[in-house]
């Protein structure tokens, strides 16, 4: 069996999910196209599936890891030693026996085997109407192009792979790696057919799933990283019919979830008799030791080696203006009555729910302040205009924190503004993922880092020397696979 590369394995089977809710999505059976794709509903039960990788990505995967705490947001209080490779992750010192960067590989290409699957018998499938097929085509494509989108950033060079895998000689086919560019390719390709595809919104039981505007969101994301501002203006400008909510620390009341600002967001959920629905963020990032029960003080107990990770750095609580509401919303204090210091936990997932574990926090992909920070910002790359709508776009978003608006007095040019959208996009999307991927794609990473290692090594003697040593820009690329490749080579 040394030739069966346990990736592609997994692209040859597809664990359906069989709930008609598709928040509730749960795996039932493996089955292959052969004994299914008959009807209508098992098309539906096909994509419920393929939304089910994105799930675990971010709970057992702990996508949060390589997205945020990577970043100079977030760090560890947590000195537990089971937790060190989580600290390696925060201080870049990442080795290929790091057991998180495999998992982000192993689930995205799940997914992506997923879509594939279903994208395969979609396209001669003659048991759809033509509305429905455009939905579950679209969705696929866009779960497709988000996965390889978290990938690529992840791993740069990855492999291709765009049509099911049956055999263990096609998955060494598809095992090589291929260039960035091209992957890129097919990521604006897909999400470009995706929100051609995709209607405005859902109702019922569908609320959640990916529309045009979340297809359009993404495609915008993809344009800014690649520096294609006038394409990414475009894709933008075409997320219509969301809205700012009026009180920020309202998007975080899980009785708003899927709100009128949600674009796109991880659907989780409590009450089904299982925590595999549940999100349980809170529970990871709640300072450790802060409680002896299920849940204390309004937030989960955090007790052992899983909680006190993702805890906000000084450089992040200090990054707020003295008038911003957001800062409240987003990070709590609890104070260790062992030692009475205060320590800081991120709080936008502050929903307790019946057991530890058991919160039904979704986690949001894309919010519209997101969009009108992304497109403020392009329109800004595309040519600095004293007062004009990238000002305005900056300024919606700051209004609801509570802060007054910049003006060209303030901001004098390209320069001046592009680091305001910087500092406004870390403040208002703190916690949700974005702030290493924006370091990366405006090519702060290495500067931004270098100078929070030494502000770390500053101020915790834990930190060990060898920290913030080496600001790689990717992760290492999963040994087994390599290994497994030259195997058969």
């Amino acid at each position: 069996m040394k030739k069966c590369n346990y990736i592609y394995m997994l692209l040859t089977c597809f664990l359906l999910g069989c709930s008609e809710d598709f928040l509730d999505v749960a795996p039932e059976t493996s089955l292959g196209s052969t004994s299914f794709f008959k009807n209508e509903g098992q098309f539906v039960a096909a994509l419920n599936g393929t939304y089910v990788p994105l799930r675990d990505l971010y709970k057992g995967g702990n996508f949060w890891l390589l997205a945020e705490q990577r970043s100079d947001n977030t760090s560890y209080e947590n000195l537990d030693g089971s937790g060190v490779s989580k600290f390696e992750i925060d201080e870049f010192r990442v080795t290929e026996l790091n057991t998180f960067p495999p998992t982000i590989f192993r689930m995205s290409y799940d997914g992506i085997g997923r879509a594939n699957l279903l994208l395969s018998n979609i396209a001669t499938t003659e048991v759809l109407n033509d509305d429905i097929k455009n939905q579950l085509e679209g969705q696929a494509y866009f779960l497709r192009a988000l996965y390889y989108f978290h990938l690529v950033r992840v791993f740069g060079d990855i492999p291709l792979v765009l049509e099911p895998v049956n055999n263990t000689e096609q998955a060494f086919a598809t095992a090589e790696r291929v260039g960035v560019s091209e992957v890129y390719s097919v990521i604006v390709d897909d999400a470009t057919k995706a929100a051609a595809l995709l209607p405005d919104s859902y109702t019922g039981n569908d609320i959640g799933r990916a529309t045009k505007g979340a297809a359009l969101t993404l495609l915008g994301e993809v344009q800014m990283t690649l520096k294609n501002f006038e394409a990414a203006i475009t894709a933008l400008n075409g997320v219509t019919g969301y809205t700012l909510l009026p009180d920020y620390g309202e998007l975080w009341n899980a009785a708003n979830k899927n709100s009128a600002e949600s674009i796109f967001e991880v659907q989780y959920s409590v009450g089904l008799g299982s925590e595999d629905f549940a999100s349980g963020f809170m529970y990871r990032f709640v300072p450790q030791h802060s409680g002896a029960g299920e849940e204390i003080i309004g937030f989960a107990a955090g007790n052992g080696s899983d909680s006190g990770h993702n805890t906000p750095t000084n450089d992040m609580i200090g990054a707020y203006e003295a008038e911003d509401l957001r800062k409240d919303a987003s990070i709590g204090f609890w104070n260790n009555p062992q030692t009475g210091m205060d320590i800081p936990y991120v709080k936008k997932f502050n929903n307790p729910g019946p057991f530890r574990f058991w919160m039904d926090d979704n986690m949001p992909i894309y919010r519209y302040a997101d969009v009108l920070l992304m497109l403020s910002e392009a329109l800004n790359e595309q040519g600095y205009v004293a007062d004009g709508e990238a000002f305005d776009l900056l300024n919606r978003v700051r209004q609801r924190a509570g802060l007054a608006d910049l003006t060209s007095a303030e901001l004098t040019d390209q320069d001046s503004f592009r680091e305001a959208v910087a500092q406004e996009r870390r403040v208002e999307l703190a916690f949700e993922n974005h702030r290493w991927f924006d370091l990366l794609r405006t090519d702060k990473a290495e500067e931004t880092m270098t100078a929070h290692g030494v502000e770390e090594k500053a101020l915790k003697s834990y930190v060990p020397t060898n920290a913030y040593q080496n600001i790689s820009l990717l992760y290492p690329y999963p040994n087994r696979e390599t290994l497994l490749l030259d195997a058969d080579n």
